[in-house]
């Protein structure tokens, strides 16, 4: 099906923009995202046809225009799409999607902060105040169990926001989410949260709340624990999932609560948190190694072991760990 320029660029926004945004389930802001970035390549081009040569020559162009290369990037990842869409509706005759180049992005270390303190930050960012009239706290209250909610599920702000009542299957512990990518996935409830949750399942809106004021909460509370770190509520999925990798959960489960594609995404993304656990197998697991350690370091390793099950400061437990004779107990208060 060869098409004339004009003929493909309608194709491409009445397809690809329109009906296949609505068949996958993208989200509005996706499909606002595909359209307005495929208008600005189509105004670059001024009736030049849609190549692999043009496609690169744009994302040259805006990267000599200063826009950040994670950006430079979104963009190359919409051309690469246009083009396997139209190569499978065999609208175009050749799949250059590879010839287009996505920039390299220096890998940057994500900065977290413990569970509990993200828990501090979300309880101080929603403290009502003085001046607060019922309406403000009770909106300081739906972003609080948001918030919440969000540091034991790991969802993303635009999928938080969505929820709705109808979402959550209290009998099945498990509520419905609409996923990155149109997906629809099924996750476990946090049991902490139930008897909240059973208070919202008639609402419309699981929360009222929107992501700029969510990371306005979130910033008030870092204000006022003078908290150094940025914390985001995109940074609360970091804390969901180093939270659990450092317990000992499979970077496959972690990789499913995530919903990420693969588990080397959740590998790639998460790894630099995991060092003191590689550390850690290497010298307890390494025969060579192994032998070479004093009996006080065979210890701490196997402290840090049962530390992580049961933590030091969870006063539902006392931990008695005695290094004389290796002696570990764990007693229910």
């Amino acid at each position: 099906m060869l098409l004339s320029k004009e003929q493909l660029w309608e194709y491409i926004f009445t397809e690809y923009v329109g009906n296949d945004s609505v068949d996958r389930g993208l989200s509005e802001q996706t499909g606002r995202n595909r359209r307005d970035c495929l208008k600005r390549f189509y105004k670059y081009l001024g009736g030049e046809p849609f190549t692999a040569d043009n496609c690169r020559g744009w994302m040259r162009h805006l990267n000599d225009k200063g826009l950040k290369p994670n950006s430079v990037k979104d963009v190359g990842r919409v051309l690469r799409a246009t083009v396997r869409f139209l190569s499978r509706r065999k609208v175009i005759e050749e799949n250059f999607a590879s010839d287009i180049p996505l920039p390299k992005i220096p890998k940057t270390n994500i900065k977290v902060v413990p569970a509990e303190l993200a828990e501090q930050i979300i309880i101080a960012g929603t403290e009502p105040g003085d001046g607060d009239n019922s309406i403000n706290k009770k909106l300081k209250e739906e972003h609080r169990q948001a918030l919440r909610f969000v540091l034991r599920t790991g969802l993303r702000s635009r999928e938080v926001c969505g929820l709705k009542g109808s979402d959550i299957s209290l009998e099945n512990e498990s509520f419905t989410v609409l996923s990155k990518g149109g997906d629809i996935d099924t996750l476990p409830l946090p049991k902490d949260m139930i008897e909240e949750l059973r208070l919202r399942v008639d609402n419309k809106r699981l929360f009222r709340i929107t992501s700029k004021t969510l990371n306005t909460v979130l910033e008030r509370g870092c204000s006022r624990l003078n908290v150094a770190t940025r914390v985001r509520t995109h940074t609360l999925r970091h804390i969901f999932s180093v939270s659990l990798s450092k317990r000992g959960v499979p970077f496959q489960i972690v990789s499913k609560l995530m919903r990420h594609k693969s588990v080397d995404m959740t590998f790639k993304v998460y790894s630099q948190f995991m060092i003191e656990d590689l550390r850690e197998n290497l010298n307890a697991r390494h025969p060579l190694i192994f032998k070479s350690l004093k009996s006080d370091e065979i210890f701490q390793s196997i402290r840090h072991s049962v530390e992580s099950i049961v933590p030091h400061d969870d006063k539902r437990f006392e931990v008695l760990i005695r290094s004389d004779r290796i002696i570990i107990q764990v007693i229910k208060l």
